[in-house]
This record gives C-alpha cells, sequence and structure tokens, in this order.
C-alpha cells in the first residue's frame, strides 16, 4: 500500500507496457509526521534539475544536480544557490540524478547543516558551503 509519485506510460509497441512508482505507507506516515510539526526532509529551499550528460561533457562539468531557483527567504536564497551545480553532498559524489542526491542527504531533516561542494559562475569555481535545511 501507498502513494503514486509517477507514472511512465509506454507506447502500444513498447515491451512491459506502463511503469508506476509509488511511496509506501510506512515512507509517508514517517514522513507525515515530520511535516505536521513544521520540519522538512532535505529541503533548502532550491529548484533542481537533472542536466543531460551531454551538456556536462560539452561544458567539461563533472556529473551533479543544476540548482535552478532558490525560494525566497530559504536557504539556498540566503547563500544565492541560483544556476549552480552541486557535484558532492558531505563528501558524497553526486550523479545526474535526482537519486543520486537523495541518497546523498539521506535523512537530513530542518536544521541539519551538510557541505555542499558547488561549480558558480562562468569561471566554474569549485567551493564548499555549509548548508542548512529548512
Amino acid at each position: 500500500m501507498g502513494i503514486n509519485t509517477i507514472l511512465f506510460t509506454g507506447s502500444s509497441d513498447a515491451p512491459g507496457g506502463d511503469q508506476g512508482y509509488a511511496i509506501g505507507v510506512d515512507r509517508v506516515r514517517d514522513v507525515l509526521s515530520d511535516f505536521r510539526e513544521g520540519r522538512s526532509r532535505a529541503w533548502f529551499g532550491a529548484g533542481l534539475l537533472t542536466p543531460p550528460p551531454a551538456i556536462l561533457r560539452r561544458e567539461s562539468l563533472p556529473a551533479g544536480v543544476l540548482v535552478t531557483s532558490a525560494q525566497e527567504g530559504s536557504s539556498a536564497d540566503r547563500l544565492r544557490l541560483e544556476d549552480v551545480l552541486i557535484t558532492a553532498i558531505d563528501g558524497k559524489r553526486l550523479g545526474s540524478s535526482l537519486a543520486s542526491y537523495c541518497q546523498a542527504v539521506g535523512e537530513a531533516r530542518s536544521g541539519d547543516e551538510l557541505d555542499m561542494t558547488v561549480f558558480t559562475g562562468r569561471g566554474r569555481r569549485q567551493q564548499t558551503l555549509s548548508v542548512e535545511f529548512d
């Protein structure tokens, strides 16, 4: 038992047909209890995008997750984390997938601080910042 999160629909000639993914009910209960108390999970106020590997290669950038926007008043906003590529969290290198981000942040909750390694600006300067989760 769980909550559907995404459904991939295939064409009529695709083997295997449709694929559905869900979050298990035990995980939902655990997360909801945090939400009810005003705490988040792995949220620092940023919109994330997984850049295509071909673009990363073309730009000579490592694998990572791109921060596309920062919510006003959030940690991402205070640190000006927009248009940066996150390549590692607490020393764990990211792939070019949201799953790699989720694995790296683990069970981070509101108030936790983790180090994020990011590439910023046109000069592609690498730096490590301590980011507090909202």
